[in-house]
C-alpha cells in the first residue's frame, strides 16, 4: 500500500483531484480539514482545549465552537493561530495514522491519499511515501476563490502570501497534476500514476 499526501495552493483544486481519485480509483482519501472539522465537535478530542485557549467567546449558543469567529481571530494574530495549530495539528495527524494502519491492516485499498494545504509543514513524512502537488494556472485560482467562497482580492491575496509558493511545492513533490479545470486531463493524468 502507498500512501500519498495530496497538496496544493488556496484555490489550486485539491478537493477535486481528491474527489476524482475517491470515485474513479482503488484509494482511500483522508481530507484533513474534514477530519479536524469533526475533532473539533463537543466531546471530541480538540474541543475542550480550543475553549480552554480561546475562552466562551468561541462558543456558539448551541454549544458548537463558532469556526468563523475563531478563523477570525486567527488570521491576524500569528500566536494565536500557532496556539490554534498547536491544538488541532497533532490531533489531525494522530488520527490519520491510525486511519491508515486500519486502511492497511485491512486491506481496503491500494493507495491512501492525504489532502491537505500545509501537509508539507506538518511534518508527514514519516506517514506519506510521497507528496503529490495540485498545480492550477494563478488567475485560474482566483476565479475560482471568487466564484466558489466569494472571495475578494485582498483575501485572496494575504491567504496565498502565506502559503508556499509554486516552485516551492515542487522542489517537495514528485508528482505534479495540472488543474486547469478540465476534469477529463485530471483524471488522464491519474490514470497514468495510479496503475
Amino acid at each position: 500500500m502507498k500512501v500519498i499526501g495530496l497538496t496544493g495552493g488556496v484555490g489550486c483544486g485539491k478537493s477535486t483531484v481528491a474527489n476524482i481519485i475517491k470515485e474513479n480509483f482503488q484509494a482511500s482519501v483522508l481530507i484533513a480539514d474534514d477530519i479536524g472539522a469533526m475533532l473539533m465537535q463537543p466531546g471530541q478530542s480538540c474541543y475542550k482545549e480550543i475553549v480552554a485557549a480561546f475562552g466562551e467567546k468561541a462558543v456558539l449558543e448551541n454549544g458548537q465552537l463558532d469556526r468563523k469567529g475563531i478563523a477570525a481571530m486567527v488570521f491576524a494574530d500569528d500566536v494565536q493561530l500557532s496556539v490554534l495549530n498547536g491544538i488541532i495539528h497533532p490531533k489531525v495527524k494522530e488520527y490519520i495514522k491510525k486511519e491508515v494502519l486500519k486502511i492497511q491492516n485491512e486491506k481496503l485499498h491500494q493507495y491512501v491519499f492525504i489532502e491537505s494545504a500545509i501537509i508539507l509543514e506538518c511534518g508527514y513524512e514519516d506517514v506519506c511515501d510521497e507528496f503529490w502537488y495540485v498545480s492550477a494556472p494563478y488567475e485560474e485560482r482566483v476565479r475560482r476563490l471568487k466564484v466558489s467562497r466569494g472571495y475578494s482580492d485582498a483575501k485572496i491575496q494575504a491567504i496565498m502570501s502565506n502559503q508556499k509558493e509554486e516552485k516551492q511545492f515542487q522542489q517537495l513533490c514528485s508528482v505534479v497534476l495540472e488543474n486547469d479545470g478540465d476534469l477529463e486531463k485530471i483524471y488522464s493524468q491519474l490514470k497514468i500514476l495510479l496503475v
